[in-house]
Parts: structure tokens; sequence; C-alpha cells
């Protein structure tokens, strides 16, 4: 088999495209195809569900159709070759699986919305599989089997019923976390509709109880803007330059400098900090009193206790 150039693939590929029209038009096709995809946002998604559905409808018509002859054979050739690798797996097969299963194992076990009982599936079946592997190299070191003859491979009883144990569990795993997925994904979105649905509906009725209440009419009419205002200028007053004289400036001799503000914020802010200091030393001197107060209250009534118990001790001294 000899290696052919990428201009040489163009080549053919361009040669291809021309021989029959049905070609570009399959080209424009998925062009429209690719278009919907890149556009399709939140917004549209349900117009782009119905397009794409209706899209693949078509093709897979029109492949069945125009291909109904060669299909059949692709498919049988297809179930054929799935069953070998399916019952009789090659030892490349076998270890993509394995490393498949490393990789489910490691995106589930650090992920975090992975649930819990998921997680120990896959631990469990990574353990089987990966303890099934053990023993084919076990069994394949100890026959001294040749790992790339087929039928040296499968010609071990041992070796053959491990492989379809391992091939059966992985395939059977697999169509689980495909399957889980798809429902997960659907309730999500089913789950996401409806809170959306049920806030589409507040925001409306919102709306209403507004409208209602502020008597706020369903339709607005529109209704030409006022006329611009503008200034007359004819009847404006023109001031020429008043030349300099100590009786225009005179005024200006009676107002404070930056200086003078200055020193008035300084005497405000001094003048504030004594008002805020005498209302402290005022509530201070409340409180004094006021605890001077309690301590007296406090002692007036031990006072008045230990006489009531003095009185009651001697009471009881002379009845006994």
């Amino acid at each position: 088999m000899t290696s052919i150039s990428i201009i040489d693939k163009c080549k053919v590929l361009f040669d291809l495209t021309k021989s029959n029209i049905f070609y570009p038009i399959m080209i424009f096709v998925f062009i429209v195809i690719s278009f919907l995809f890149v556009t399709t946002n939140k917004n549209n998604k349900k117009e782009s569900k119905k397009v794409y559905g209706t899209i693949y409808a078509m093709i897979i018509m029109i492949t069945l159709i125009k291909y109904s002859k060669s299909l059949p054979q692709i498919f049988d050739y297809t179930m054929n070759n799935l069953f070998i690798v399916f019952y009789f797996p090659n030892i490349a097969v076998y270890f993509c699986a394995i490393i498949i299963t490393n990789i489910i194992m490691w995106i589930s076990m650090f992920s975090t919305k992975t649930k819990s009982y998921i997680k120990l599936i896959n631990s469990i079946l990574f353990s089987i599989i990966h303890y099934i592997f053990i023993l084919i190299l076990g069994q394949i070191t100890t026959y001294k089997i040749d790992i790339f003859n087929q039928k040296a491979l499968y010609g071990n009883h041992n070796i053959h019923t491990l492989i379809e144990l391992t091939s059966n569990m992985f395939l059977i795993w697999l169509c689980f976390l495909a399957t889980y997925k798809i429902i997960i994904t659907y309730l999500e979105n089913r789950k996401e509709e409806k809170v959306l649905d049920t806030v589409k509906e507040s925001i409306k009725q919102s709306k209403e109880e507004i409208r209602t209440q502020s008597n706020i009419p369903n339709t607005i009419s529109l209704i030409n803007t006022p006329y611009t205002i503008k200034r007359d200028t004819s009847k404006a007053k023109i001031v020429y330059n008043i030349p300099y004289t100590k009786e225009n400036t005179a005024i200006y001799e009676q107002m404070l400098t930056l200086e003078d503000y200055k020193l008035l914020i300084s005497l405000l802010k001094e003048q504030k900090i004594k008002d805020v200091k005498q209302v402290l030393e005022k509530q201070n001197e409340k409180i004094i009193e006021r605890n001077k107060e309690n301590r007296e209250t406090n002692r007036k009534e031990e006072s008045r206790v230990q006489n009531n118990l003095t009185e009651l001790m001697a009471l009881y001294k002379s009845v006994s």
C-alpha cells in the first residue's frame, strides 16, 4: 500500500465532489447545520430543535433511499465485527478498555457533581475489572501464552472466560452510565424549564397586579414632544469692560478671604469638640450619681434584711 500525499488526497476529494450534483447539495446542508449549531442559544433552542430534527430526518430518508443496497452490507459487517470484539477482543481493545475504566474512575472520584452511589458503583466495577486483569496476566505468565496470537490466547479456557466476563461487565457499565447521564440531563432540563416558567408566570402576575392597582392602561398612546424653547438673543444686555476703580471693588473688601474661612472652620471644630466633651462629662456625672444611688439602695436593703434576720433569730430563741 503506497502512501498518498495531502495534495493528491485533496484532489480526489474535489474530483468526487464535482462528479455528482448530490454532493454539493449535501455540503450546503451541512453548512446550514453548522450555522444553526453556532447560532443556537437559550432564546431559540426550541425552534432550533425542530429544525435539527427536520434536517436529520430528511438526511436519513435520503441516505436510506439512495444507498439502500450498500447500507445493509455495511450494517452486517459492523455487527459481525462488534460481535468479534465483544466476545473475542484482541489485547489492544482490552488495554483500551482498561484505560477507559481508569479515566472514568478518576473523573467520577474528583467530580463534585457525581452522586455518591454512582461513585460506589464505579469503584466496585473498577476493582473487579482490575482484579480480573491481574488474573489474566497470571494465566498468561503461567502458561507462557503468546498474546499476539489470537488462537493461543483464546485457546486457554480460563483466559477466554475472564476476557469475556470483563468485556460483558465493561459494556454493561458503559451502557448504564450513558443511560444514567441521559436521564439525569433530561430531568435537570425539565426542572430548569419548570423554574423558568414559574418565574415568568410570577413576573406576569406581578405586572398585572401593578397595572390593576395603579390603573395603568394596557396601551399607551404616543404624544408629540413640545416645541423647543429658544432664547431671544436680540434682547440680551451687553456689558462692556468696566475700568478698575475703588467704587467697583469696594464690595469685595467686606468679603472673607480663604484664610478667614480656614480660621472660622477651625474655631467651629474646636467649639464642636468642647460641646461633645461637655455632653460626655454630663453623661458620666449622671451615670456616677445613678451608681451611687443604686449602691445606697442596695446597702439599705441589705441592712433591712439583716435586721429582719436578727429579729427572727431572737424570736426563735425566746420561743425555744
